[in-house]
Parts: C-alpha cells; structure tokens; sequence
C-alpha cells in the first residue's frame, strides 16, 4: 500500500511538473535575435523590445511562418526610434505598444487578437491602415500622442480614450532610453523606453535645461524611482 501511495504521489507531482513549470518558464524566458540585417529584437520578462533601421520584414521575406516572438503572450512592446514600418500578423494579444517618431506605416492587421492596448505614439503622420489593430471584442485602451497627430485620429475612430503630449513644437531627442521635447528653449521629460527600474534625469539635454516631466512619461515601464535634478519644476 505504501509503494502505491508513492507511486500515485510521484504521478501526482509529475503532472504538476508538466501542466505548470513550462508556463511560469516561458513567463520568465529571455529571448532575442535578428530579423536580416537591420532589425533586432530582444524579450526578457513580459518585454519586447524592436530596434534597427527602416521596415520590420514580413514573414514571407524572411522565409518563416510566424515571428519569434508571436509566443509570448501580454507582452510590452517598444519600437525603437529608426524602425519606420511595421507589417501584417506582426503582434498579437499585447498590452500596450511604444511608437518612435521615425514610424511612417502600420498595415492591415499588424496587431491582432487584442483584448486592451495601451499606445504611445510620438509619430504625428503615421499612416494607419484600416484595422490596423484588430481586438478580440470591442476596442478598448488607450492612444497617448501630439493635439492633430495621426494617432489622435486613430483614438476617435476606434473609440479609445485620447491622452495629449500637447502639440509636437520645436523638435524632440532620445538619448536611447529617455525622450524629451524641447519647447520655450527648455527641455521636458516625455517617454522612457529602457528596462531599468531606477532612471537618472539629467539636468541638461542638447544644452537645454530639463525643466518638467510629462504625465506619462513612465507609463508600462518597470521604473519604481525617478532621480531628478533641482532644475525639474513642472
């Protein structure tokens, strides 16, 4: 009888095994890559990160039937500044995706199964294609970007709740891991797309002297302390 108990235990325990452990491993996986010879990607921890120069290839050109990353699942995304393009069947069942200024394009159906997706766009012109984000039921999220951009337009027509950065004035920078625009010859913290829970803001950037914060500057990141200097007062 004790050889049965343990045997049931020991089959008990390797279904455990087997039903959770992949699940919370995948959850934890670190992942990266390259897609030809100008895009890279990276995962680690619930976050995608895309960099690289001009259009994220299809599928087809790369001669696969599913990106690399299609599997990770609730996924934060970030689109690096330089990526200009981003194709069909691209992303699916994210939360929330960061768009550089650089991006020009985004195709029919480059975000699909969509339960709720936060944007951040610094793009004023980029084209969005008709459904081009496609969700499971109604839509439902958000869309952070400039008054009169293209990405507030992309709010209204799929009824989402409009956040403003203002109006895009007298130009912006990124520095690979904080962004900023630059009005009335001061500079204002405006997006942050690195992975580190603790961020430094400096005094000065391009010789203009960071005076404020946007409100979601650090919206979906992991930063949980923000050191800043005595120059921030908005």
């Amino acid at each position: 009888r004790r050889y049965t108990k343990g045997l049931i235990c020991l089959i008990f325990l390797f279904f455990i095994i087997t039903i959770f452990i992949p699940s919370y491993v995948s959850a934890v996986t670190y992942d990266s890559g390259n897609l030809g010879e100008n895009i890279e990607w990276s995962y680690e921890y619930g976050y995608l990160e895309i960099k690289g120069i001009g259009e994220i290839p299809t599928c087809e050109e790369l001669g696969i039937d599913k990106y690399p990353w299609s599997e990770y699942k609730g996924a934060n995304v970030t689109i690096q500044e330089g990526i200009t393009s981003i194709p069909s069947d691209c992303f699916s069942s994210i939360v929330y995706v960061y768009l550089p200024e650089s991006m020009e394009y985004i195709h029919t159906f480059a975000f699909t199964e969509l339960s709720s997706l936060k944007i951040i766009s610094y793009s004023v012109d980029c084209i969005y294609d008709d459904n081009a984000f496609e969700f499971l039921s109604e839509p439902n999220g958000s869309v952070t970007g400039y008054d009169g951009s293209t990405a507030e337009k992309l709010a209204d027509k799929l009824s989402l709740t409009f956040s403003s950065m203002g109006e895009k004035l007298t130009g912006s920078y990124s520095d690979g891991t904080l962004s900023y625009y630059f009005y009335d010859d001061c500079a204002y913290v405006a997006g942050y797309v690195g992975t580190s829970s603790i961020v430094r803001i400096p005094e000065t950037v391009e010789g203009y002297t960071v005076k404020g914060i946007g409100g979601n500057s650090f919206a979906n990141s992991r930063v949980s302390e923000v050191k800043m200097p005595d120059t921030i007062t908005e």
